[in-house]
């Protein structure tokens, strides 16, 4: 996020690089600037100190430099940036709550730079984890969790417009032993067989 002065309108410029973070294009087809719909850097303005924000038009992104200028109207005393970044890793991990303690299975993960540098429409170029005939459980109480290590803050506010798709199976089981189901699921997860 910058701050900007209630100067007169015009380019603003906010400098993520300088601020230690890693702006970095996906391949997912985008108009050409200036734009207020692009998929990797949205920007928003605010001219009564953060309460309500509008949609601001991105006019320039130079991804080596991790610069972005945005149309600041001239009532504007703040100006945020959303994009995608490149700092940090991920892991998609379930985890079965036992009791007072937890037990996780890491699932995927890798580096954000690699996940949003890849064409996940490309179903050979996307990420995946599991196949046909290894599928991983999720019974009844058991979480999906998505961590994030970054240094880039990563807000889940209704500007950022992140999106996360799992495609699955839902089969309608009924349990007759949930300790042995739980304890089942839990050694697929972690690699052995049910």
């Amino acid at each position: 996020m910058g701050v900007a002065g209630g100067t007169a309108a015009g380019p603003y410029v906010v400098d993520l690089a300088a601020a230690g973070h890693s702006l970095v294009r996906s391949p997912r087809p985008a108009a050409a600037f200036p734009t207020t719909g692009h998929p990797d850097v949205q920007a928003y303005t605010s001219a009564d100190g953060g309460t309500t924000w509008l949609p601001a038009a991105v006019t320039a992104v130079d991804w080596n430099a991790g610069t972005v200028t945005v149309d600041r109207p001239g009532n504007a005393t703040r100006v945020a940036v959303y994009f995608t970044t490149g700092n940090g890793e991920f892991e998609l991990r379930v985890v079965r709550p036992l009791g007072s303690d937890v037990s996780s299975a890491k699932l995927f993960g890798g580096a954000l730079r690699s996940i949003n540098e890849t064409n996940q429409v490309n179903a050979r170029s996307a990420p995946t984890f599991g196949s046909d005939g290894r599928e991983y459980p999720l019974p009844p109480q058991f979480r999906l969790e998505l961590a994030v290590r970054s240094t880039t803050p990563i807000p889940f506010d209704r500007y950022a417009r992140h999106e996360l798709s799992l495609p699955l199976f839902d089969t309608p089981i009924r349990v007759l032993d949930a300790a042995r189901l739980n304890a089942e699921a839990e050694l697929k997860l972690r690699g052995g067989t049910l």
